[in-house]
């Protein structure tokens, strides 16, 4: 969900020789995973920060970019999620920072995601948290990908909601109630690999390929009106579907660098629009590996495990080995909603343990992640609760 989705450890591999990288289904994720990404919006991007060339035996150097915010993604099973009864053919799911859920399907040859669940804004509408399936798929990851592959697929997705109530817009000068609110989003993405050689990143040099990702999208966002309208002296009844918004042929450009160590993109660059070589957005992952992608390496505690785990409702938080400090332990349930904060002292050369007890948890699956005092997530555990 490049997003949700969007926003996805191996041992690190550094290479000085320029190789040609072939992406296969090893780089697929599986339940369990922990993947974080590092985003930069300002400088330099527009200056050292540029696609650079297609063709073979490149070499991209990236280590300028910033770790301006960073998001975390636990990979986790369909049937712990609040929506898993809309997705029976996801494989598994992908919790996001914020809290988003994505819903993918992965089998040998591809990952796809089918659909997802987020709150959102709509003109100044605030939507509380829906499920969406896509009718026709975005493709995250293929394998068989290599130098000179290309491949396009649509995408297609089209949801109608019920309004919370008491929603009304402004329509013919006045205020009227909004029954439903409809998105309707379609794509063609088309992917081609057009460069290899190696990419550098504050986290290291990689071999890799650089595949361009063009995607041309049209999104409307439609308001089911259901009220009556005064005309004069008239009190008229009308319902009817008003467009809010409607973007046609929106084209978005980005370059992935990308490994067969993981579905996460070593680098990826955003671009300003679709004939500017003007970065807008860029991200970068921490370091390969299955569990533990973007964690801040200087940063990351040494010891974090919930015990017990599965729990019934009761547990301890055991942290040790970073600077000393106090941090902020945070329990979130699975759509991101806040459950419980504590301030606790860290230190880096002793483990100390954090109770907590009481919260009134359901059964389920909740995060709980550590952060410093600039609210920068280090690490993240997933916790079970059993009663």
């Amino acid at each position: 969900m490049k997003k949700i989705l969007l926003s996805f450890s191996f041992a690190t591999l550094l290479f000085s020789a320029k190789a040609q990288i072939t992406i296969t289904s090893s780089s697929f994720p599986n339940v369990g995973d922990t993947q974080i990404l590092h985003h930069n919006t300002t400088t330099p991007l527009g200056g050292s920060i540029v696609p650079g060339n297609s063709g073979a035996n490149q070499s991209w150097n990236f280590s300028a970019m910033l770790n301006e915010s960073s998001d975390t993604t636990l990979i986790v099973a369909t049937s712990s999620t609040a929506f898993a009864a809309n997705f029976p053919s996801a494989s598994f799911a992908a919790l996001q920072t914020g809290g988003t859920i994505g819903y993918l399907k992965k089998t040998s040859t591809d990952v796809e995601l089918i659909g997802a669940a987020a709150a959102f804004s709509t003109g100044g509408v605030n939507i509380p948290t829906t499920s969406a399936a896509y009718t026709s798929p975005n493709v995250l990851a293929k394998a068989g990908i290599a130098y000179m592959s290309s491949y396009n697929f649509p995408t297609a997705l089209k949801q109608t909601i019920a309004a919370p109530s008491g929603i009304s817009i402004p329509y013919n000068g006045q205020n009227v109630t909004v029954d439903s609110i409809r998105l309707t989003q379609s794509s063609t993405v088309y992917n081609k690999v057009d460069a290899y050689g190696s990419v550098t990143t504050p986290k290291g040099t990689f071999a890799c390929i650089r595949q361009k990702d063009s995607t041309i999208s049209d999104t409307k966002i439609e308001v089911k009106i259901n009220d009556t309208i005064t005309v004069g002296t008239l009190h008229i009844p009308i319902t009817l579907w008003y467009t809010v918004s409607n973007t046609q042929g929106k084209i978005a450009v980005s370059y992935s660098y990308k490994d067969n160590n993981n579905i996460v993109d070593i680098a990826t660059l955003n671009m300003m629009d679709s004939t500017s070589s003007t970065v807008n957005s860029a991200s970068y992952r921490e370091k390969n590996g299955a569990q533990s992608l973007g964690i801040n390496t200087i940063a990351k505690p040494s010891v974090f495990s919930v015990y017990p785990n599965p729990t019934s409702d009761n547990f301890k938080v055991i942290i040790g080995g970073l600077p000393d400090n106090e941090y902020t332990l945070c329990i979130n349930n699975i759509l991101g909603n806040k459950i419980s904060e504590t301030k606790s002292k860290v230190w880096m050369n002793t483990a100390s343990a954090v109770d907590f007890s009481n919260l009134n948890l359901s059964n389920g699956n909740y995060i709980i992640t550590v952060a410093d005092n600039n609210g920068k997530i280090l690490d993240a555990k997933k916790i079970e609760v059993i009663r």
